[in-house]
């Protein structure tokens, strides 16, 4: 989901979903495709986009729903998602800044960073959700 056309052009071919043009900030609808083995994350660089997006990632199961940004961007996510409605417990759940390494300005590395948090955050993640032996017969 972008409200950038060169965006989605390019993950087009990479994605399992139709990627989804954003043509308003508050036209997200429901996420109900995210589900415990799911991670949602937020990259603008213009985190007006990121409100209505975080508060239905929030509704969902998603193990890992993160925002790219400084901690006082993400200190300020958090209070306009409270100003919405957003409950404590819910914003819980809510990582950012994203990543292991902080502070990086590369894409690539900013993106290897945040999938080294996902990729770290599931395991948990899975274990509190799936019977051991689920895991065991799989």
């Amino acid at each position: 989901m972008s409200p950038d056309t060169e965006d989605l052009a390019a993950v087009g071919a990479l994605a399992s979903q139709t990627p989804v043009h954003l043509t308003a900030q508050d036209q997200v609808g429901t996420l109900d495709m995210l589900d415990e083995y799911a991670a949602f994350l937020t990259l603008f660089h213009d985190h007006d986009w990121e409100p209505w997006l975080l508060q239905a990632a929030l509704k969902t199961d998603a193990s890992f729903i993160g925002s790219l940004g400084s901690r006082r961007t993400h200190a300020l996510r958090c209070e306009t998602l409270r100003q919405m409605g957003v409950a404590d417990a819910a914003l819980d759940r809510l990582r950012g800044p994203i990543g292991l390494v902080p502070s990086l300005r590369d894409a690539s590395f900013i993106a290897v960073s945040a999938l080294a948090e996902i990729v770290a955050a599931f395991p948990a993640a899975i274990s509190e959700t799936t019977p051991v032996n689920a895991v065991e017969t799989a």
